[in-house]
């Protein structure tokens, strides 16, 4: 919330903040630009990702589908992961020019790595929401990343292995 006051242009925001963090959000009080809500179900989500321009999350298992309908994003990953494979998943989005990782301010410090402060946040949204040619590119690499029948294909290969 502290970013999206600190974001220029008339930017709204949906954050997705599970129960108890959303009702503390909207206790504290939000600008008119922030939707906040606990959860959202397949549909809702299904249309945030449709409305949207850039997602501001985590790197884990949402990939796939920040992939499927090539969304660029400000990835900030959880530094407790196992075997640290959300920074991994980002550094790989990153090297697709489709995302900005900005690290966890209260993790162990990596250098190489953005603090993920309300104002780095902000700076980031900034620079993706004003790069229309950036965030083109970065939907087309993600479309191009995407294996839209992946599953489908790792079944076929495990049904034909055990033919």
């Amino acid at each position: 919330v502290k970013t999206a006051a600190l974001v220029s242009g008339e930017i709204q925001f949906l954050i997705a903040a599970g129960g108890k963090n959303a009702d503390a959000l909207k206790a504290a009080g939000t600008p008119s630009n922030v939707e906040i809500v606990s959860f959202l179900d397949s549909a809702d989500l299904c249309r945030a990702y449709q409305s949207a321009t850039l997602v501001l999350g985590r790197s884990g298992g949402t990939l796939a589908e920040l992939a499927m309908f090539g969304l660029p994003s400000i990835l900030i990953p959880l530094p407790s992961s196992a075997d640290n494979h959300q920074l991994v998943n980002a550094q790989e989005f990153s090297a697709m020019h489709a995302a900005t990782i900005l690290w966890p301010i209260d993790a162990p410090t990596l250098p190489e790595l953005t603090e993920a402060s309300p104002a780095n946040a902000a700076q980031a949204i900034d620079e993706w929401m004003n790069d229309p040619t950036g965030i083109s590119n970065a939907s087309h690499n993600l479309k191009d990343w995407d294996i839209p029948d992946a599953t489908q294909r790792i079944w076929g290969h495990l049904t034909s292995a055990v033919r």
